[in-house]
């Protein structure tokens, strides 16, 4: 009987070894993970429960939506027109009203606008309808064709203007201060306008682009003037959608700017970067060879005068196919007691880089009671503007003898400059042991002076 209570126990332990042994798990450790439920471990079976607040539960809970969580909230949309140009979508997992993506369309457009012999061109490039919250007016500026009398303009201010109801409102203003060197892409300037207005919706027309700009003429004076570019074709729809943007990340790159992302309005901004290719502004290191848009082309070529890069450098010199002429005007000069023949030497254009005005003094003649003559000072002049001084003391004594004074001419600002030029001459006599002072005054020919810096 015993024997059989043995067996019999031993039946019971080996079951329970193997029920114990089939066992799903232990622990919660040992149940396979599901998204949005927490696991436990309950006599050997592994059992879940929702988590509380958790996207993947079933459960839509208070803080889910179908953007944030749409395996919880598949019951609700977030689709659907509002209006004619607005439309709900999901959105940083929210359900917004934003512009519809399918009424927006991208127009670009094409404008020239004559200046004298300055052909501008502006290419423009929109969204319409137009998100105030987040697009931009991209407006790219160029010439196409150049005046050779025009110099150094400057773009001071961009303002965009349109009619509302007949009345005309200002969308946009911007100040740009950047040169617009010559004609090319290379040298095109390009801006973004933002366009601002208190209404959620409204439609304007007639546009237009007004650039105020400066320049200098081939004399070196510092003008004015402004163009307008008319889109009389384009009405423009101005949406502002409720929501609120995230800055983009990141801002696109920009060469010669520093972007970065201003908070309040969601945008990316642009600073130029000091000491840097691309930013408009010629700073120290950089030149026209090296930065031709920051500092302006070097290679040009003028009516007298073609500029080259060489070896990094900008370097000028007179065409080889203008006739350099030499000029030597012979003045016959009879003054009180004695006689000058004096002949002025200079090169016709001159190169103020590298020529000079030379003068030679010969004493063809004087009174016996004359002892000497000097030549005390030369003005160079243009009108009643002293140019360039020479204070020589020249001594002639001898009848013949013959003394030269050379004069540097300045270098004009801009690299071709007509000038009609008069010397100016005071002189000193000795007679019987007294001095006595004179002048006067010998006019040039017209002469083109050139600068080859």
């Amino acid at each position: 009987m015993v024997k059989y209570i043995w067996i019999l126990l031993l039946v019971v332990i080996s079951i329970l070894f193997i029920l114990t042994s089939c066992a799903e798990c232990k622990t919660a450790a040992q149940c396979e993970p599901r998204e949005g439920f927490d696991a436990f471990c309950y006599e050997g079976s592994c059992a879940y429960e929702p988590k509380i607040l958790g996207c993947g539960n079933d459960w839509c809970e208070a803080n889910e939506n179908i953007c944030s969580c749409p395996e919880d909230c598949p019951q609700s949309t977030c689709q659907g027109s509002v209006g004619k140009y607005f439309e709900k979508t999901c959105y940083q997992q929210k359900c917004v009203v934003d512009v519809s993506k399918t009424e927006q369309k991208t127009q670009a457009m094409t404008l020239t606008e004559k200046i004298g012999k300055d052909l501008f061109r502006a290419n423009f490039k929109l969204n319409n309808p137009f998100n105030l919250k987040r697009d931009s007016l991209n407006v790219e500026l160029l010439l196409d064709e150049v005046a050779k009398d025009v110099l150094d303009r400057k773009i001071q201010r961009m303002r965009l203007t349109a009619k509302k109801d007949k009345q005309e409102i200002v969308l946009s203003e911007i100040y740009v201060n950047k040169p617009l060197w010559s004609s090319g892409s290379d040298f095109a300037i390009e801006e973004e306008l933002i366009i601002s207005s208190e209404s959620r919706q409204i439609e304007v027309s007639d546009l237009r682009l007004l650039i105020d700009y400066t320049y200098k003429t081939s004399k070196g004076d510092l003008k004015q003037n402004n163009l307008v570019f008319k889109l009389k074709e384009l009405k423009l729809v101005l949406l502002k959608p409720e929501v609120e943007y995230a800055c983009p990340k990141p801002c696109p790159a920009k060469k010669g700017y520093d972007s970065s992302c201003n908070t309040l309005t969601s945008r990316c901004e642009f600073k130029p970067m000091p000491d840097s290719v691309g930013n408009f502004i010629c700073e120290s290191g950089e030149n026209s060879c090296s930065s031709p848009k920051d500092c302006g082309p070097c290679e040009k070529t003028l009516e007298f005068v073609q500029f080259t890069c060489v070896q990094n450098s900008c370097v000028g010199e007179i065409r080889s196919d203008v006739n350099v002429e030499k000029i030597s005007l012979f003045d016959d000069n009879k003054r009180t007691g004695f006689r000058l023949h004096n002949i002025y030497n200079y090169n016709n254009p001159f190169n103020a880089f590298a020529d000079k005005l030379s003068v030679d003094f010969t004493l063809f003649e004087k009174d016996d009671e004359i002892s000497q003559i000097s030549v005390d000072k030369i003005l160079v002049l243009e009108q009643n503007q002293q140019l360039a001084i020479a204070e020589p003391k020249l001594l002639l004594k001898s009848i013949n003898e013959k003394k030269t004074v050379e004069l540097q001419l300045p270098k004009p600002t801009i690299p071709e400059e007509e000038k009609t030029l008069t010397l100016q001459v005071f002189y000193s006599v000795t007679k019987k042991g007294k001095k006595q002072a004179g002048e006067y005054k010998k006019s040039l020919q017209k002469l083109i002076i050139v600068n080859t810096e």
